[in-house]
């Protein structure tokens, strides 16, 4: 395994604080730590913000970062509340929409030559065995498929964290039928040009899958590579007693996004939590969002706390809740989130919030917690005190981390 170097194109690797970083910055952590030579290209951090929580995680001799600028226009669309980006905002949609096909909302978009001259300079330089591309951004994979035509020996995996042809993002609900082609055409040339395809789940997969109408054969093999926790994360002293032995007083928290169409479950919960407030005086229960979505919803509820995101502070705060939310959406009740994972090794009760699916039914079966129905006893039986979590789970938690993980991507890379 030593001296085996990877190429790996992730937009939001750390320093930078969006969405996918935590994924590969824990996986490249740990391929690192197996003798791995990890190459990573990403976008030039240009947010004001605090550096990802996961920047710690990639400090290593055996991890080099290469910054790539987006396309400016991009950057024109990144916000619209004052009256001259207002104006940007319009000018870069209308040029974005006369020069690129597809959907014009894809963060790598018009930056194909750039990476791909970049990635075969690191390609030949050093020598290396194995490409992973993560999306979304989708470009990005769709980029690679090309440069894959130059370097038929590479390794490649492919990771999709989201669905590309059905996200309910990435403005791909409002395309035109001739746009819509434009992507899906994009993503039969990396079916048919990668070795692997990965995902989460099983369900997105299938999906990615059963989408593919290219004339060519699937040349790919699809992997299931769950998300996981790091147990670098946690250390003895977090895994304290809850405040469950005060019968009187239950703290429930949750972090991470406020996905698209939550609304209407989180005003379920809260009238539940009144009338369970009602039935029952001398208890009280406290629940604490942390979310970047905060501004959106402190206003609306009285008896839901909503904070800004503390990055890896928070699993301080589920060491000391009694329950922990999982929130999920109509579009992911099938995928087992981050979050699911890395909870596991605090051993809180789950309370799960949202459409009945996969996710829901695995809390039950693996004895991880309860569902929360639109019932006015539900709370009561939840919060009886008689009511507790098995100990039997269904396996051994140590399965989730992210040293396991990277055993399954050093199988692909050494058939």
């Amino acid at each position: 395994m030593a001296n085996k170097k990877i190429l790996l194109l992730c937009w939001e690797y750390p320093p930078n604080k969006g969405i996918g970083g935590r994924r590969w910055a824990k996986l490249s952590k740990y391929m690192a730590k197996a003798g791995y030579e990890c190459h990573v290209i990403k976008s030039v951090n240009h947010s004001i913000s605090q550096p990802s929580p996961w920047t710690k995680d990639i400090q290593s001799d055996k991890i080099k970062v290469y910054d790539i600028e987006p396309h400016f226009l991009m950057k024109w669309l990144s916000g619209n509340v004052t009256t001259l980006k207002k104006i940007k905002y319009l000018l870069a949609q209308k040029l974005l929409l006369l020069i690129y096909n597809g959907t014009i909302y894809d963060k790598a978009i018009g930056i194909e030559q750039k990476l791909i001259k970049l990635s075969q300079k690191i390609i030949d330089k050093h020598q290396i065995d194995f490409i992973i591309v993560t999306a979304a951004p989708f470009n990005l994979m769709y980029y690679t498929a090309q440069l894959l035509k130059n370097n038929p020996k590479l390794i490649s995996l492919a990771d999709f964290r989201d669905p590309w042809l059905t996200a309910v993002n990435y403005g791909m609900k409002q395309l035109s039928p001739a746009r819509k082609k434009v992507e899906e055409e994009k993503q039969n040339l990396v079916l048919s040009n990668f070795n692997y395809i990965s995902a989460p789940n099983t369900f997105l997969l299938e999906e990615i899958e059963n989408s593919y109408t290219g004339k060519l054969p699937i040349k790919a093999q699809f992997i299931e590579i769950p998300h996981a926790f790091d147990i670098d994360d946690y250390n003895p002293n977090m895994n304290q007693p809850s405040t469950q032995s005060n019968s009187e007083k239950f703290q429930i928290v949750y972090g991470g996004a406020m996905y698209l169409g939550v609304e209407n479950y989180i005003a379920q919960f809260s009238k539940a939590i009144n009338d369970f407030e009602k039935q029952f005086p001398l208890k009280k229960i406290e629940v604490i969002f942390y979310t970047e979505d905060y501004k959106k919803f402190q206003s609306i509820y009285d008896n839901l706390i909503f904070k800004p995101s503390i990055g890896d502070e928070f699993l301080k705060e589920v060491a000391k809740a009694d329950y922990i939310l999982i929130l999920l959406a109509e579009h992911n009740k099938d995928s087992k989130t981050t979050k699911y994972y890395e909870y596991m090794p605090l051993n809180k009760p789950y309370i799960y919030l949202g459409p009945k699916g996969f996710v829901s039914e695995s809390i039950v079966v693996d004895h991880l917690g309860y569902v929360f129905s639109n019932n006015p006893n539900n709370l009561a039986t939840i919060f009886d005190s008689k009511s507790t979590i098995s100990e039997a789970k269904s396996e051994p938690i140590t399965q989730h981390s992210f040293g396991n993980r990277v055993n399954i991507l050093s199988q692909l890379f050494h058939k």
